[in-house]
């Protein structure tokens, strides 16, 4: 299942990027696609790691595999 991710700034609301995650993983739950989505913005250094609870991680989008 592919989950699309959006962080945004608690702040002002800024969207920093949303971020389409595919797991292949057994059972995998919502919390593990946002920690994904998490790892993928600090590691394109658009989001601060120090700073996780300034941002606002919700799921957007999801697309089932076929």
């Amino acid at each position: 299942m592919i989950k699309k991710v959006r962080i945004s700034e608690k702040s002002n609301g800024k969207v920093i990027g949303e971020f389409p995650i595919d797991l292949e993983i057994a059972n995998p739950t919502d919390d593990d696609f946002q920690q994904y989505a998490w790892d993928n913005a600090v590691s394109q250094r658009v989001a601060d790691e120090n700073r996780k609870s300034d941002y606002e991680l919700e799921i957007i989008e999801n697309t089932p595999n076929e």
